[in-house]
């Protein structure tokens, strides 16, 4: 077999298993054999041996990011999404959804036409743009956080409709506030389009959200974030979202939108194959100042806020997510892993990235060193290390 690269390897895989002793065959940016390294077929190709003080896993994939380093997904720069999706790479993230946030329609069509051409024509060496995540406008003004409320929208099918023509098939995910009267056909339609619905920013009963399920929501954005409260009678968004299995919720593992002990208790729950764990990050992150989309946001006590205190998205990155809910006790390793890899996958159902599962045969070669301290040690996107001196 003639491959370009062999990578011997003690291998966590795809969260469901530990393995060792393991050799990863990649030829032209796929996984082209993977199995016990004593059984490698014969190659002259390239080897790197990592030793029992790394793993390898799959690259991360962050379904709600809204920038890094001063940059906001829907500024109007051509280099925007470049710059982003460069900057969360060399922290492990080989696959995203640019995330707006409400904002004036004109910009929202925009950055949609925008990640809709990121997407259609890959750039080498950044990570895949699998759609966008359209956080808005359809919210509810009672658990807008962040979300002015000057760009928030009544769902309205026509508004929906355009926004889906504008993404061009590069919608990916849509957050939606379900109570809202007329969400109930604007989610029916973007299911029917293909298109993830998710529940967030909502003030909806527990039956309204089990009905929205029903309709087609197939998650819940940031979970016990921006959602109705979660009572002993009346559990809302956050008991339904635990309650039905089949749910997916995202998880902001900073500690600060969420804290430990509650992070704990909702990986006892919840199975952590439908936790998929995300960053929420802003351009807050490495800049003193920065915006979310139309509004004026600072880093501060380890996140990042509006003037008057409010959070607005985190200064976050999957590579500290992954450590932080396995340092605090809520997940190992392993389902760390899984969340931060293979549950947005599934969320995704697969066709955005390819029906096979991280690091299988046939898969993309996108993957992640870790340290014994699961620091990020490099990263191999499309069978090439991207090196550490981009770190």
């Amino acid at each position: 077999m003639n491959a370009d690269l062999r990578v011997d390897i003690p291998l966590l895989n795809d969260g469901s298993s530990a393995e060792t002793a393991v050799s990863l065959l990649i030829e032209q940016g796929l996984v082209v054999w993977r199995g016990p390294t004593s059984d490698s077929p014969p190659s002259t190709c390239e080897a790197r041996v990592l030793d029992s003080q790394h793993c390898v896993v799959p690259g991360f994939v962050d379904i709600h990011v809204h920038g890094a380093q001063g940059v906001d997904v829907t500024d109007d720069a051509a280099d925007a999404l470049v710059a982003v999706g460069a900057a969360h790479l060399v922290q492990g993230t080989t696959a995203w959804c640019p995330t707006i946030v409400s904002c004036a329609t004109e910009r929202m069509l925009a950055t949609l036409e925008r990640v809709g051409r990121a997407r259609a024509v890959r750039s080498a060496g950044l990570p895949r743009v699998l759609g966008a995540h359209l956080e808005g406008p359809f919210l509810n003004p009672d658990r807008r956080g962040a979300h002015p409320m000057t760009a928030l929208r009544a769902p309205d099918i026509a508004l929906a409709k355009e926004l889906l023509a504008a993404a061009g098939g590069a919608l990916a995910l849509l957050t939606i506030a379900p109570e809202l009267p007329g969400a109930m056909a604007v989610i029916e339609l973007m299911h029917d389009a293909g298109v993830v619905v998710s529940i967030g920013h909502s003030q909806a009963t527990y039956q309204q959200t089990l009905d929205a399920f029903a309709a087609g929501c197939r998650s819940v954005t940031h979970l016990f974030n921006a959602m109705s409260a979660f009572h002993h009678r009346h559990p809302g968004v956050m008991g339904a979202a635990i309650d039905c299995d089949d749910v997916w919720c995202e998880l902001i593992a900073d500690g600060v939108h969420v804290a430990w002990p509650m992070v704990r208790l909702l990986c006892r729950a919840k199975p952590t194959e439908r936790i998929a764990l995300i960053t929420d990050c802003t351009a807050a992150w490495g800049a003193a100042s920065a915006s979310l989309g139309e509004q004026t946001i600072t880093a501060r006590d380890g996140a990042a806020r509006l003037n008057d205190g409010t959070l607005a998205g985190s200064t976050l990155t999957m590579d500290r997510a992954l450590r932080g809910v396995v340092e605090h006790g809520a997940m190992s390793l392993t389902q760390a892993v899984y969340s931060a890899s293979v549950a947005p996958c599934a969320l995704l159902a697969g066709e955005l990235i390819g029906a096979v599962r991280p690091l299988s045969v046939g898969a993309p070669a996108d993957l992640v060193v870790l340290d014994a301290q699961r620091q990020v040690v490099d990263v191999m996107l499309a069978g090439r290390w991207i090196g550490t001196d981009r770190r």
